[in-house]
């Protein structure tokens, strides 16, 4: 089988700040904080860890592993303060990435399946 995925996702920091993690964006020159919002989309063979002949003849239970290729695009807001009405920055970034898929799939019907699937992205 194959896969594609498109999707968004909204970014933004938040949680308590650490006093180790402010001293190094400091000296490093890093953002402080931001906001934005990422594209992805990806292509990935699905490989099903028992095989069946058609969609008829498969078992009430499966498995599946896949692994592809996948793009994305972020477009976000940076502020090199805690302060929000400091000056934001705005920026984008694009990267390559391998998406890795393992998946449990129930069948309900003749053609109808419902799955749980863990999904991460390793980009380079």
């Amino acid at each position: 089988a194959l896969q594609l995925s498109l999707g968004t996702q909204w970014l933004e920091t938040g949680g308590p700040e650490r006093t180790w993690a402010v001293d190094a964006w400091q000296a490093s020159g890093g953002v402080f904080t931001f906001t934005g919002q990422a594209f992805y989309g990806d292509f990935m063979p699905i490989v099903y860890l028992i095989p069946y002949d058609t969609h008829m003849n498969r078992g009430r239970f499966n498995a599946y592993v896949g692994s592809g290729f996948g793009y994305v695009y972020v477009s976000r807001e940076d502020r090199f303060s805690f302060d929000d009405t400091a000056p934001a920055v705005s920026g984008t970034a694009t990267s390559f990435y391998i998406p890795g898929l393992i998946g449990l799939t129930y069948s309900i019907g003749s053609v109808t399946d419902l799955s749980l699937e863990f999904k991460g992205m390793f980009s380079f």
